[in-house]
C-alpha cells in the first residue's frame, strides 16, 4: 500500500490527525456497544439495567456522530485531493512536449486522469471502514481474551493467518488487475477508431467485421482478467467466514470439553464471534478494495513521474512574449521520426534556411514530404535533435523556447479548434470576434457569446475559418497556415490568396504558408519545395501580392 500510504500522507489537504481520531472512536464506540450489551444480557432484571441502556443509547449516539464525521471528512478531503491531483497532471500534460503527446496515442493514454479518478475518489471512505473495522477487532479481541484467553488466542492465530494469507495474495490480484487495467486501454483505443474511423467503417464491411471481432476479444480478455481476481476476493471471503464459522462451533462443542465454563460465558463467546463476522468481512472487502485503490493511484503517480521526466524547463517560470523579430535562421537542423523498434523511417533535414520579418513564404511539396514537420521545428513545437535554431542571431536555448513560440499564431493540418477563445489579448471582444465571423461568411452557422463559440459542429473547412480568425486576433507576428486552403470553396480560397494574406502581410506580419495550390504560388515573396524531408528548392519571387486598392486590412 505504498502508493496509497504516500497519497494520504504527502498530498496536502487531508486532515489526518482529525479523521483517524473519529475513526479510533467510532471503532471503539462499537466495540464498546458490543461489551455493553454482553453486559446487560448477563445483568437479567438487574436493578442496573436503567444506566446499562442510558451508556449504551451514549456510546451509540457516540458511535453514529464519529463515524458519519470520519465518512464526510475522509470523502470531502481526498475529493479535493483527487481534484489538486488531477489539475497538478493535467497541467504537466499542458506542459509536456509535442513529443510525448503524440507518442501517448490519444486520451487514452492519459486514462488515469479520467477512468482511475472514480476509484480513488472512494478510497477516504474505504480507509476509515477498514481502519474502524481493525479498531474494532482490536476491541473485541481484548474483550475475547478478558472472557477466554484460549478461545482469543484461536481466534487471533486464525483470523492472522487468514489476513496475512489474504495480504500475499493481493499482490497476484494485483497483478490480474494491472493486466486487465491494460485490455481496458487497448478497448478504449479500439472505442477511438470506431469514432474516428467512422466514414472508412461504414465503405466496408469486412473492416466493420474485423473491428467488431477486435472489440469483443478485448473485452472478453478483460473480463475474463477481472472475473479471475474477484474470484480470488470472493473465495478469501468465503475462506474467512468459514474460518469464523469453524471457531464458533469449536467454542460451542469443543472448548467446554477441554476448558469448562458456564453457559452464560459460552453464549458471550458466540455473540463475541458473530458480532466479529462484520469487522472481518469489511476488513476483507477493504483489503481487495484498497489494492484496487493502490493500483490506480500507482496509474497517477507513474503518468506524474513520465511527465516529470519529460516537462521543459522554459515551462517552469512565465516570461513575457515577444512581439517582434528581424529574423529566424535553422542551421543544419534535422529531426529523425523513431519507430518501436528504433528504426527511423522518416528524416527531416538537415535544413538550412532563414526566414526575414515580413516575408510571405510557401512551402510547397508532394504529401509526406515533410512540410508539417518543418514547421513544428521552425515553430519551436519539436527539438531539433541536431543543428541550431536562432532568433536574431541568438540561439534559441530551453529557457528562451516559450518566449520564442510567443512570435506564432498557427492553424496546423490536424488543427483542434477551442469552442472557448482562451489566447485573444486583452481588447478583443465579442462585437470584433462576430464582426470577422460576419466577414468570413459564417455569421449564420455561430456566434461568439461571452468569449465562446455558440456553435463549433461545423464542417471542416468552416472551422478551419474560425481557427484562423482566432489565429488573426492573436495579433502575433507570424502566421503559420498548414494547408489552411485545402478544405474551402474556390470563392474563399480566392479571397485567402489574394486578399487575406497580403492584408495580413500589409500589417507587418510574416506568414509561413503550406499550399498545394500552385494557381496562387505567384502571391508568395519565396517558394520552399521540399522533397522526402529536404529542402530542394528556395525560389525568391519578384514580388508577393499587395493588398488591391480598397481592401481592408485586418484588424
Amino acid at each position: 500500500m505504498q502508493q496509497l500510504w504516500r497519497f494520504l500522507t504527502q498530498e496536502a489537504g487531508v486532515p489526518k490527525a482529525r479523521i483517524v481520531t473519529m475513526s479510533l472512536l467510532a471503532g471503539g464506540g462499537n466495540a464498546l456497544m458490543l461489551a455493553l450489551l454482553n453486559l446487560a444480557a448477563a445483568s437479567g432484571e438487574h436493578a442496573g439495567q436503567g444506566r446499562l441502556f442510558a451508556a449504551y443509547l451514549a456510546t451509540f449516539a457516540l458511535h453514529f456522530y464519529t463515524q458519519r464525521r470520519a465518512m464526510l471528512q475522509a470523502m470531502g478531503a481526498v475529493e479535493r485531493t483527487v481534484e489538486r491531483l488531477r489539475l497538478r497532471i493535467t497541467d504537466k500534460v499542458r506542459r509536456a512536449p509535442l513529443g510525448f503527446i503524440e507518442q501517448a496515442g490519444g486520451l487514452p493514454g492519459f486514462a488515469a486522469l479520467t477512468q482511475d479518478t472514480q476509484v480513488i475518489a472512494q478510497s477516504g471512505s474505504q480507509v476509515v471502514t477498514t481502519l474502524q473495522s481493525v479498531v474494532v477487532l482490536a476491541f473485541t479481541t481484548v474483550y475475547l481474551a478478558w472472557l477466554s484467553p484460549l478461545a482469543c488466542l484461536a481466534v487471533v492465530l486464525s483470523m492472522g493467518s487468514f489476513v496475512l494469507m489474504r495480504i500475499v495474495r493481493q499482490s497476484a490480484v494485483g497483478e490480474t488487475m494491472e493486466r486487465a487495467h491494460a485490455k481496458e486501454i487497448e478497448f478504449q483505443r479500439a472505442l477511438d477508431d470506431v469514432v474516428y474511423g467512422a466514414k472508412e467503417l461504414r465503405l466496408s464491411r469486412r473492416e466493420r467485421q474485423r473491428m467488431r471481432a477486435h472489440l469483443a476479444q478485448s473485452i472478453e480478455e478483460s473480463r475474463a482478467l477481472k472475473l479471475d481476481a474477484h474470484r480470488s476476493v470472493i473465495f478469501d471471503q468465503l475462506f474467512g467466514g468459514v474460518a469464523l464459522l469453524l471457531l464458533l462451533t469449536a467454542v460451542v462443542f469443543v472448548l467446554p470439553a477441554v476448558l469448562p465454563q458456564g453457559s452464560q460465558t459460552t453464549q458471550q463467546l458466540v455473540a463475541t464471534i458473530l458480532y466479529i463476522l462484520g469487522p472481518v468481512s469489511t476488513l476483507v472487502q477493504g483489503l481487495a478494495a484498497l489494492g484496487a485503490i493502490e493500483a490506480d493511484i500507482g496509474h497517477f503517480y507513474a503518468l506524474e513521474a513520465r511527465l516529470d521526466a519529460t516537462i521543459e524547463p522554459h515551462h517552469r517560470r512565465a516570461v513575457p512574449p515577444l512581439r517582434q523579430f528581424r529574423e529566424i535562421r535553422l542551421e543544419r537542423v534535422s529531426l529523425r521520426y523513431l519507430d518501436a523498434d528504433g528504426t527511423a523511417p522518416f528524416t527531416s533535414g538537415p535544413h538550412e534556411l532563414t526566414l526575414v520579418a515580413g516575408e510571405t513564404v510557401y512551402v510547397v511539396g508532394a504529401n509526406g514530404a515533410g512540410k508539417s514537420t518543418l514547421l513544428k521545428l521552425v515553430t519551436g513545437l519539436r527539438a531539433a535533435q541536431r543543428g541550431r535554431l536562432l532568433l536574431d542571431g541568438v540561439p534559441v536555448e530551453p529557457r528562451t523556447l516559450e518566449a520564442y513560440r510567443s512570435l506564432f499564431s498557427a492553424v496546423f493540418a490536424d488543427f483542434h479548434l477551442f469552442p472557448r477563445l482562451y489566447g485573444l489579448p486583452e481588447g478583443v471582444d465579442d462585437a470584433m470576434v462576430n464582426a470577422w465571423i460576419e466577414r468570413l461568411g459564417l455569421a449564420a452557422k455561430t456566434r461568439c457569446e461571452g468569449g465562446r463559440l455558440t456553435h463549433t459542429d461545423l464542417s471542416t473547412g468552416q472551422r478551419k475559418r474560425l481557427a484562423f480568425l482566432v489565429a488573426v486576433l492573436e495579433q502575433r507576428p507570424i502566421c503559420v497556415f498548414d494547408e489552411l486552403a485545402a478544405d474551402q470553396d474556390p470563392a474563399f480560397r480566392r479571397r485567402f490568396y489574394e486578399e487575406l494574406l497580403p492584408a495580413l502581410k500589409a500589417q507587418g506580419r510574416t506568414l509561413l504558408v503550406v499550399s498545394h495550390d500552385d494557381a496562387y504560388f505567384h502571391c508568395a515573396d519565396r517558394l520552399l519545395r521540399l522533397d522526402a524531408g529536404r529542402i530542394v528548392a528556395d525560389t525568391r519571387q519578384a514580388a508577393g501580392m499587395l493588398p488591391a486598392a480598397g481592401t481592408e486590412a485586418p484588424a
